[in-house]
């Protein structure tokens, strides 16, 4: 992907969580700020959770099919995959957002 695209991509996804933000400060009652720091977390969660591969619980569901009688069956060999994270212009746009919020609620 080029770098405009990559740019363009990620200034589109702050300014939408930007808007998220406003709107759910305004149906909460929430502050803006804080509407910012809890979507976020909540953003970057889960855009990370999507984007990364291997890990913990790939880790865990590939024990759970070795041990399972399925696996005992078929002879599965479990295969350890590291943790690994494609930083796509969603989760590098969340955690500019993220950081964002977190710089001017330090400064407010």
């Amino acid at each position: 992907m080029g770098k405009l695209k990559y740019f363009t991509f990620t200034l589109i996804v702050i300014v939408v969580e930007t808007g998220l933000a406003y709107l759910v400060s305004q149906m909460t009652g929430l502050y803006l700020l804080d509407a910012m720091f809890y979507l976020g977390i909540a953003c970057c969660a889960t855009f990370i959770y999507f984007s990364s591969s291997g890990g913990m619980v790939a880790n865990k569901n590939e024990a759970m099919v070795a041990a399972s009688i399925l696996g005992s069956k078929s002879n599965y060999s479990m295969k350890r995959s590291p943790f690994s994270l494609r930083l796509n212009p969603l989760v590098f746009g969340s955690i500019v957002f993220f950081v964002l919020g977190f710089v001017l609620a330090a400064l407010f």
